[in-house]
């Protein structure tokens, strides 16, 4: 799978691999007050399924999608050192 974040401090690219079998992968961070979380995910094979989750600060899950790829759904940050975790799991 990979994930292109955009909003969160530089832009940039996130690439990994998901084990069939293993558990979800995580990926946190702390964005600045004002900024909007987004950005893509795609996963990578035809018969590649996913669960991709945004989890909130307070460990609440902002939304999911089991689309193999697409868009993330904007998250405003609205209090300074909050984080936040992006997180993917085989299906």
């Amino acid at each position: 799978a990979s994930f292109v974040p955009s909003g969160v401090r530089p832009a940039g690219a996130l690439f990994f691999e998901l084990r069939p079998g293993t558990e979800e992968e995580c990926f946190k961070w702390t964005p600045d007050v004002g900024t909007r979380c987004m950005g893509k995910y795609e996963a990578d094979g035809p018969s590649e399924g996913v669960l991709v989750r945004m989890v909130g600060p307070e460990g609440t899950e902002l939304w999911r999608s089991t689309a193999a790829s697409g868009n993330l759904h904007g998250v405003d940050v609205h209090s300074a050192g909050e984080a936040y975790s992006l997180c993917f799991k085989n299906t």
